[in-house]
């Protein structure tokens, strides 16, 4: 026991000398950085900075309460606007799908569920359709974005017409089928187009055999600007580009037949219709019968 405890003292007294020496250091170190603090402080009165910077607390503060309500008012008012566009947004992806699913077999209420000019009347076996210059469109729809639209038709005296995305009875796509050829079309109202604004979109051939006073299936699938057209489940039309900004070249003297055409100075931009609703046209001679129709979304 006593030599451990003899090991004790020699290794105690081997530690004094360092623990002295740190010691004397610390203290030095620390009168050092005491005097380093009261230097510092004499010149921050010295120089006035602490009655500055309290001064320019005191005016944040005087800013801060003289402008809370101006300051709340703006934090209000971005949080109105935050909350006004998610509600927009929920809106309108809630009203694009009421009365999506829109059915009609043409049996009754035809003025309840249409709007239309010209010589629209309800048939044995469905809605018949001629000297309709303007067409006609559903009441509901306005919202409707991507959807199929199908109906059965007979061509009684070809061709016939539908519409899709329709703003209007004047602004509209209409596509017309004849026994030969597929022909979309874009009825635009726009003030500085000269005569009837009907432009032709394109003209294509189908092979369908087709054959007058005989149904006819018709589905056209509208997506962002595509649009694919079936008859008899058979596709006949395509376009990636059909609903798109389209160039109307406007030459001078009024006598033009409106064609899309390339980027001009002299001309007009028509804008593309991303929404809208359904219906037929048959103008002048063209006679169609609709014996029922849907529409259903994409």
């Amino acid at each position: 026991m006593v030599g451990r405890y003899d090991g004790h003292l020699r290794k105690l007294s081997e530690m004094v000398p360092k623990i002295r020496k740190s010691w004397k250091w610390l203290t030095t170190g620390g009168a050092g950085v005491l005097t380093l603090g009261f230097v510092v402080l004499d010149h921050v009165l010295a120089w006035g900075i602490l009655s500055s910077l309290g001064q320019l607390a005191a005016k944040s503060i005087d800013l801060i309460s003289a402008n809370w309500a101006g300051s709340l008012v703006t934090v209000l008012f971005v949080l109105f606007a935050v909350l006004m566009s998610v509600l927009w947004r929920k809106f309108h992806f809630f009203a694009s799908r009421v009365a999506f699913h829109f059915d009609d077999s043409f049996k009754k209420d035809l003025d309840k569920r249409w709007v239309y000019h010209g010589a629209w009347k309800l048939v044995n076996d469905g809605l018949s359709v001629t000297g309709s210059f303007n067409g006609g469109i559903t009441r509901v729809g306005q919202l409707w974005t991507d959807y199929s639209f199908e109906f059965i038709a007979v061509m009684v005296q070809d061709p016939i017409g539908w519409i899709v995305r329709a703003q209007d009875l004047f602004n509209y796509y209409m596509i017309q089928l004849s026994c030969s050829s597929v022909r979309p079309h874009l009825r635009i109202g726009v003030a500085s187009l000269p005569g009837d604004a009907w432009l032709v979109l394109d003209d294509k051939q189908h092979s369908v055999p087709l054959t007058l006073n005989e149904p006819v299936k018709v589905r056209t699938e509208v997506r962002g600007s595509e649009a694919r057209v079936y008859v008899n489940d058979k596709e006949v039309y395509y376009s990636d580009k059909l609903f798109s900004m389209h160039f109307i070249p406007i030459e001078p003297g009024g006598n033009n037949e409106l064609k899309v055409g390339p980027l001009q100075p002299n001309g007009v931009m028509v804008p593309a219709f991303t929404t809208g609703r359904v219906g037929f046209r048959m103008a002048g001679q063209e006679h169609g019968r609709i014996l029922r129709c849907r529409v259903r979304p994409l």
